[in-house]
């Protein structure tokens, strides 16, 4: 069994991040906390294009490699590989392979058997590739993801450990196989189950 991790608010805090430099950029006082979903533009009121301009442009900024991980996930990261290999499975574009290498060498070094990238917010022609399509290329059998739809998705083929973030609070599963978790303590509880 191999064990999919999402990168952006399972072990990356994007929004956080993000929201602080957009504060700084528009003169906004946004509050990733108050996110409803997780379509940024939907929040500070630019289009979609906008907003993908705009993370374009946080992502160039030394900022974006200081990020630091999220509380937890280091650890939780290395007890998880206790139980078999792990990949990350992000929606990120290919253009942040570099980056994304990097900083996941600087934080959890040795640990990550492969990084897969969807490319789903891509502006630049490559091809979109879905997370459920990713998981089954990868033969992954358990992904922890932090984006409902992405995690319902998942859940046809495979069981989903989704962190309770604001923009996802309001979505219930009746199926069984998304199983909610509000620490990495309980994910690390909840993907023990499986082996």
């Amino acid at each position: 069994m191999v064990i999919g991790v999402d990168c952006d608010e399972v072990i990356f805090p994007l929004l956080p991040s993000h929201c602080a430099f957009l504060n700084d950029k528009y003169a906004l006082n946004l509050d990733w906390r108050k996110f409803t979903s997780y379509n940024f533009w939907e929040h500070y009121g630019k289009t979609r294009g906008q907003a993908v301009q705009d993370f374009i442009e946080f992502t160039s900024t030394d900022e974006f490699m200081k990020v630091m991980p999220i509380e937890g996930s280091q650890e939780g990261i290395r007890e998880l590989k206790k139980l078999d290999k792990l990949y990350i499975i992000t929606s990120r574009t290919d253009n942040l392979k570099d980056k994304t290498n990097n900083w996941l060498e600087q934080h959890f070094q040795g640990i990550f058997s492969g990084v897969v990238f969807g490319n789903i917010f891509s502006n630049n022609g490559r091809k979109k590739i879905s997370k459920r399509q990713l998981c089954s290329e990868n033969n992954i059998s358990l992904l922890l993801e932090d984006h409902w739809d992405y995690a319902l998705d998942v859940s046809q083929d495979i069981p989903v450990v989704l962190f309770d973030k604001p923009w996802n609070q309001d979505k219930k599963d009746n199926s069984g196989r998304i199983i909610r978790v509000y620490s990495w303590k309980e994910a690390i509880e909840e993907a023990r189950k499986f082996y």
